[in-house]
């Protein structure tokens, strides 16, 4: 039996026929709603119990669960199809037979028949429906019929984009092959564990893909066939490494695998010389590679939540990287080479352990953002003040007494919410820059009794 019949989610029913199943599925929910009305393990119908079973034997021809149907007809050996043989198939798929009634069981079961390229094809047919005119077809040997006429080509191959999102698909609709000139192809949010080879063969030219929210527990292998990739998201997955067949899509740009089981960049990331984007947050990985300086193009780095707590040297190479999310890792103290990228525009490393922000943080001339909230910060340099595009400091919830004298010229945004400030900032009666000042829950003991906790100051917003 295979993983994928095991962990399958049960479908809703009122969904499944929105999205129109076949008419042996329809004689199934028939089956089910006269079973339903009997109490559990009382006599039924046997024409009821007959169809149910028959038409989900036809709805699951080509799986495994087809062969286990079959193996528990000659077990029991019966002339007619009884309640034990939906307990039987209840349990070898896992399901949870006790106090369960006999309405129930072939709800669960049922669930299994939407493994049914029928299923996929309707949905992919509704989807295309909203793109293109399409003929008024219910059948669906007219729908199969009307993909395989070539007539119709030149329509499907004017189609670059396809959304199949959230459709509750466990296996990729056929007629796919004939989207020949597809360049996006969205897959979030369904049920897949598989990508057949024919996707890769028949859709050369596809440049952005995404698989993100599905039931992976690997890359598939059939990524290799994309090789004109540029994106590639398979966020929200259950697959612990990068592949090898990933890093050999020389021409993607923008990778994202947040919300796995990743515990390691391999080396062969190097090879993808054409990123620019980068997300592996909320992961295992608790090191980073040498190899990552090799990315030169790279502008985009997300890490947030993983369990780093240092980064190598070869980073300093990243000369173009503009934003760097570190939040929630096991930093101590900003890593020194992270002041050796003066490109950065954006850094973020809030729920850390750091204490203080160092006078090498006047080499980041071009930050506009600085995000430390929720560390362990007591001391600020005053070079801080050196950064002339700084826009918005945000140092919420660390443990300041003070902060630099002359941090309201430079800039706009200024965020110091649960501190340990005792005083009034200067920046309070002198706002130079500072347009949104937030101090609330200090323990400042200056603040006039008749002034309002928040308010307007000149020019500048606060709240106290």
């Amino acid at each position: 039996m295979t993983n994928r019949i095991n962990t399958t989610p049960q479908i809703n029913l009122d969904r499944a026929l929105q999205e129109g199943p076949t008419l042996a599925e329809r004689a199934t929910q028939v089956a089910i709603q006269k079973l339903g009305t009997k109490p559990a393990h009382a006599p039924v119908e046997e024409f009821y119990l007959k169809q149910a079973w028959n038409n989900l034997k036809a709805s699951l021809a080509g799986f495994s669960t087809y062969g286990i149907m079959s193996e528990i007809e000659s077990s029991l050996a019966s002339p007619t199809i009884q309640i034990e043989h939906f307990e039987q198939l209840a349990k070898k798929l896992n399901f949870d037979t006790e106090n369960l009634s006999v309405d129930q069981l072939p709800l669960g079961i049922y669930s299994f028949a939407h493994l049914s390229e029928d299923v996929a094809t309707r949905a992919l047919w509704t989807a295309l429906g909203k793109i293109i005119q399409l003929p008024k077809l219910e059948k669906l040997d007219e729908i199969k019929a009307w993909f395989n006429d070539p007539a119709n080509t030149q329509l499907l191959n004017t189609i670059e984009k396809l959304d199949l999102s959230g459709k509750g698909l466990k296996v990729l609709p056929p007629p796919l092959v004939k989207l020949t000139h597809l360049k996006v192809l969205l897959l979030a949010n369904n049920e897949l564990n598989y990508i057949p080879d024919w996707l890769g063969e028949n859709l050369v030219q596809l440049e952005a893909l995404n698989l993100s929210k599905n039931l992976f527990h690997e890359i598939p292998e059939s990524i290799t066939y994309f090789s004109k990739l540029k994106t590639f998201c398979m966020n929200d997955n259950k697959i612990s490494s990068i592949s090898k067949g990933v890093c050999e899509l020389k021409n993607l740009t923008v990778l994202s695998l947040s919300g796995t089981r990743i515990s390691e960049i391999p080396k062969e990331i190097a090879q993808l010389s054409k990123l620019e984007t980068l997300m592996l947050a909320s992961n295992q990985i608790t090191k980073i590679p040498k190899v990552i300086g090799a990315l030169t193009e790279l502008k985009y780095l997300n890490l947030n939540e993983n369990e780093i707590g240092e980064l190598p040297e070869a980073m300093s190479q990243l000369k173009q990287l503009a934003t760097l999310e570190l939040a929630k890792n096991k930093f101590t103290k900003v890593p020194k080479v992270i002041w050796l990228l003066d490109s950065l525009i954006s850094l973020s490393l809030p729920y850390n352990e750091i204490s203080e922000i160092p006078s090498e943080c006047r080499y980041l001339t071009h930050l506009d953002y600085l995000n430390l909230n929720n560390n362990k910060i007591t001391k600020i340099s005053e070079d801080i003040c050196r950064l002339a595009h700084l826009e918005i400091l945000s140092l919420e919830n660390n443990q300041l007494t003070e902060i630099p004298e002359h941090i309201g010229n430079f800039v706009a945004v200024l965020a110091l919410n649960n501190n340990k400030l005792e005083l009034l900032p200067k920046c309070w009666s002198n706002p130079g820059k500072i347009e949104v000042l937030s101090l609330e829950n200090n323990p400042i003991k200056d603040i006039p009794e008749d002034l309002p906790r928040s308010g307007q100051r000149g020019d500048m917003s606060y709240s106290l």
